[in-house]
């Protein structure tokens, strides 16, 4: 074993750079120095409960469930350990026997260690129990800010020296700050708790004015705390004052509307009372003129339309005489919401006059998006010059290049290859910096594929291969189809030559099975292997069985690199043994990772340990999110263990007992809802979408009451879909109708997205397609881009959790209208007859 001297001689030689020269160096140095740049490792021993038998177990497992007399009594009066410490401080509270718990925890605090910062927050609540108002006023103030909930800490002070001072000016001046670390952002809590906390300060202070401008910050600038409603009914309790500026009220709509919470940002735009946009009126305004124009219209033969769609020379001028600007942001905010709700005729008229009436550039180029984002959906013909009004007129809009890739496939629709490549170069060439520029290239060579003429397009494979992309996920992309478009025949091909695009092909197919098989493009590849070489792919499934199995049963300790040095990492541990789950959630969320992302494959163990800590945690959204957004390299590396690791922490069996019974009942795979519901939700119960949707499955209300009604759900209500059993089993059941009706993973992810009637829509207008083609040609690109990951989600669930085994679904199976699947049954039929 190396003595505690030759690690302070290595650690000094590093700090001072006189290191020997790496050609010279000993072998045991450098396992050393890695060890040290690794850190600390911690696997399941050092994870392990610290009650793992005996009577401190069933006095840990009686406080889980809320039962502190039982557990105090199964509890050492005088416990040796710190673990055993905190367990009695914590049952001496939960038995309601606070002036002893204070006393207990101001012991651990003094004990110091990760905990100790907590341990003060626990003595001062304990304080407040008691009603010792003084010793919990002195317990909170010693809380340091960089404690996880130091918040809380502030506004319980506040709240107890009000309770130990008189009520006045300096009270309140007093109070004001404390809770200004707050409001200074110095402290992460909730800012309208703060003001909340002020302002009663303020009012028993005697100052309403004061107060009610602490209530209206609350509820105007902070809409989404649970404090902002609490605040409004005291600001009301005060009577009428001063209106609340139409400004402030315009920008609480739009936090509102940016957290998809529409109707409450509907709502509150529909209470103002702003200048109409429009002479005479627009549709919807509540002014006295656009009532009466209304009213007139009614009597009009047909009813005059007040306002018409604008037409790109309406775009192109600058209103003369513009509309108030204040009512041009509450006009868009309303057409936003109305889009985000799917109320697109409604949403046509609020957002029109904001094109042609508002002087603001970015406003009416956000209007103009949206306009023909809703014609497009709806299929209109005037999707295509509203697209190229919107490039031409605002070219330093940062939406310039979303024009112009959608107009290119509005170009694409109509069948003009030619115009469609000559935007998408526009955006190759002349928008360099656009998130939207890999995708012009995928785009140039599929405008080939889809004309007939695949390999005329592999040279724009070749440069979106080439384009930078840390992630390696355009480099799969560019492989598979250009094994897609050798394995296509070509005219002019001598036999060598289809020979050595079969071998290229084949070569691509082999790299993505074996080195990217938790991606789509790996799943394309699987079926398209397998119908080229089965040998080979089996071959390759084999190895990968062996090696799946392995990794994934393995839980070796993971090396805590930089984090080791992190408070907040350091807490999680201890709550984690302690069994406090919830506050170790807290604190991991709370960790900063900004050193894991500088420092390599240290890095990226230390990711994967803080991920697989959430999980231990109960917080699968974060132990998910860490791997998805941190280590997304890493993910595609699946021949390394670590990824495989990280891959199970990527894609958990989350609520499987529940789906495995919501499956059964609607004949369904249970991989394929358990997919679904990692896209829709990243598996958070709580999860509300942008169009209202709710829960684990994110179904929209007016679905779910549909279907609840035919399972026979007595007193169903949306809010129930928060409850995870009552949202699997309803999305499992429409999920099961939608397979039930196409007959394909794919088919169902997209109806589920888009609806049944857009995907029948789409079939019906099309020839049968292979499965990658079909989806290549959804044309929304949120349900395109919906069903890769659903599909790819699907495949990672049967590869990770079936020993290495994804069922690829046939490549060359044709997707089809239910009407086309039933002609091409009748004529084999007839043919085999």
């Amino acid at each position: 074993m190396r003595s505690r001297a030759s690690v302070f001689l290595v650690s000094a030689l590093l700090v001072c750079g006189l290191a020997a020269r790496a050609d010279v160096r000993d072998p045991d140095q450098d396992d050393l120095e890695e060890e040290l740049v690794r850190g600390r490792a911690y696997g399941d021993a050092q994870l392990a409960p610290y009650f793992a038998s005996g009577p401190l177990k069933e006095a840990a497992a009686e406080l889980q469930a809320g039962r502190g007399p039982q557990a105090l009594k199964l509890i050492p009066a005088k416990p040796q350990t710190p673990a055993a410490k905190w367990l009695r401080a914590l049952a001496l509270r939960a038995a309601g026997q606070p002036a002893q718990a204070k006393r207990a925890f101001e012991e651990l605090a003094l004990l110091g260690g990760p905990l100790a910062d907590r341990a003060v927050h626990l003595a001062g609540l304990c304080a407040v129990d008691a009603k010792d108002a003084v010793a919990a006023e002195r317990l909170l103030g010693q809380v340091p800010a960089r404690y996880v909930d130091a918040d809380q800490a502030i506004l319980e002070r506040a709240r107890q020296l009000a309770k130990l001072r008189v009520p006045g000016p300096a009270t309140a001046a007093a109070i004001e700050e404390i809770v200004r670390p707050i409001f200074a952002g110095e402290v992460r809590g909730d800012v309208a708790a703060a003001h909340l906390t002020a302002g009663d300060a303020q009012l028993a202070a005697g100052d309403k004015s004061a107060a009610r401008a602490h209530y209206r910050a609350a509820w105007v600038d902070r809409p989404l705390s649970a404090a902002a409603e609490s605040a409004r009914a005291r600001d009301l309790r005060l009577g009428p004052g001063e209106p609340i500026a139409t400004g402030r009220l315009v920008r609480r709509a739009e936090i509102l509307l940016e957290a998809h919470r529409n109707h409450e940002a509907l709502e509150t735009i529909s209470r103002l009372h702003l200048p109409s946009l429009c002479a005479g009126g627009c549709p919807g305004d509540k002014t006295p003129a656009a009532l009466l124009q209304a009213a007139l219209s009614l009597l009009s033969p047909g009813g005059m339309p007040i306002l018409h769609e604008p037409t790109p020379e309406d775009i192109a001028r600058v209103p003369p005489d513009p509309a108030d600007g204040l009512a041009c942001r509450a006009k868009l905010v309303q057409g936003r919401a109305l889009r985000k709700e799917r109320e697109y005729q409604e949403a046509k008229s609020a957002l029109a006059p904001v094109v042609l009436r508002c002087a603001d550039p970015d406003l009416r180029a956000r209007g103009l998006y949206l306009l023909a984002q809703i014609d497009t959906i709806l299929g209109h013909p005037e999707a295509g010059s509203l697209w190229e009004a919107l490039h031409r007129n605002f070219p330093q809009s940062n939406l310039a290049d979303d024009a112009v890739f959608s107009q290119a496939a509005v170009r694409r629709r109509s069948g003009d290859f030619a115009g469609e490549r000559a935007l998408l170069t526009d955006i190759v060439d002349h928008h360099l910096d656009s998130d939207l520029r890999s995708e012009a290239l995928f785009r140039l060579f599929w405008s080939h594929f889809a004309e007939g003429n695949p390999r005329k397009g592999l040279v724009h494979l070749d440069q979106l291969a080439a384009h930078p992309d840390p992630d390696g996920a355009e480099e799969e992309r560019a492989r598979y189809w250009r094994a897609r478009a050798l394995l296509e025949p070509d005219a002019s091909d001598t036999e060598a030559g289809r020979a050595a695009a079969l071998e290229a092909a084949r070569a691509d197919l082999i790299w993505l099975v074996a080195e990217r098989p938790l991606t789509y493009h790996g799943l394309l590849a699987r079926g398209r292997l397998a119908d080229l070489d089965p040998a080979r792919a089996r071959a390759v499934e084999e190895a990968e069985t062996r090696d799946v199995a392995s990794a994934l049963h393995s839980r070796g300790p993971l090396h805590a690199g930089p984090l080791a040095r992190d408070p907040h990492f350091l807490a999680a541990l201890e709550l984690l043994r302690l069994g406090m789950k919830q506050e170790a959630s807290r604190e991991l969320l709370a960790v900063d990772r900004s050193p894991l992302r500088s420092s390599a494959s240290a890095g990226e163990e230390a990711l994967v340990l803080l991920a697989d800590l959430s999980a231990r945690a109960g917080d699968l959204r974060n132990a998910h999110a860490i791997v998805r957004i941190e280590l997304r390299g890493l993910l595609r590396r699946t021949s390394a263990p670590l990824a495989l690791r990280a891959a199970g922490l990527a894609y958990p069996l989350a609520f499987r007992d529940q789906i495995a019974k919501a499956s059964k009942t609607a004949a369904i795979p249970p991989d394929l809802l358990q997919a679904l519901m990692r896209e829709e939700s990243a598996l958070d119960p709580h999860a509300l979408s942008s169009t209202g949707a709710l829960g684990l499955t994110q179904v929209m209300p007016g679905t779910a009451r549909e279907i609840a009604r035919r399972l026979k759900l007595h007193g169903f209500s949306p809010s129930k879909l928060f409850d995870p059993e009552v949202s699997i089993r309803i999305g499992g059941a429409y999920l099961g109708e939608l397979y039930a009706r196409f007959q394909h993973p794919a088919l169902a992810f997209a109806s589920y997205n888009a609806g049944p009637g857009a995907v029948s829509a789409w079939l019906s207008k099309r020839r049968a397609l292979p499965l990658d083609v079909f989806v290549e040609e959804i044309p929304l690109d949120e349900t395109r881009g919906y069903v890769k990951r659903c599909l790819r989600s699907f495949a990672a669930y049967q590869y990770l959790y079936g020993n290495g085994r994804a069922r690829a679904p046939q490549m060359e199976q044709e997707l089809a209208s239910p009407k086309q699947e039933s002609r091409r049954v009748q004529v084999a039929r007839s043919s085999r007859s």
